[in-house]
């Protein structure tokens, strides 16, 4: 986490496999993050996963979180499944400010 964040108070993901290349996987992650009142996440403008110097840039939907302020952010790409649930990745947020903030690192997702 970052200074930036101060909790993961939720994280699920979903994955659809693509059904002419089974190694891509459409793939959807919901989390909810209290972040703090002053910093520059209040409003998400990117968002990637790294792993071993490979970048994968998301789409990326924001509202408020349901429960005590905070975010509650949708992200969605196609990715390669099977270095997902092998390979830990890192989930970078990028704020209105431009700079890049690691929020999390999502380890060994297993995706089924």
């Amino acid at each position: 986490m970052s200074s930036e964040v101060q909790a993961l108070r939720s994280f699920i993901g979903y994955h659809s496999v693509h059904p002419r290349n089974p190694s891509r996987a459409q793939v959807i992650l919901q989390m909810e993050l209290t972040v703090s009142d002053s910093g520059e996440l209040q409003q998400v403008t990117g968002v990637s996963l790294e792993a071993n110097r490979q970048n994968v840039h998301l789409q990326v939907r924001q509202a408020h979180a349901s429960v005590g302020g905070g975010l509650r952010l949708l992200v969605e790409g196609s990715l390669d499944l099977h270095r997902l649930q092998t390979v830990p990745h890192d989930l970078y947020l990028k704020g209105r400010g431009g700079g890049s903030v690691r929020t999390a690192i999502l380890a060994n997702i297993m995706l089924r």
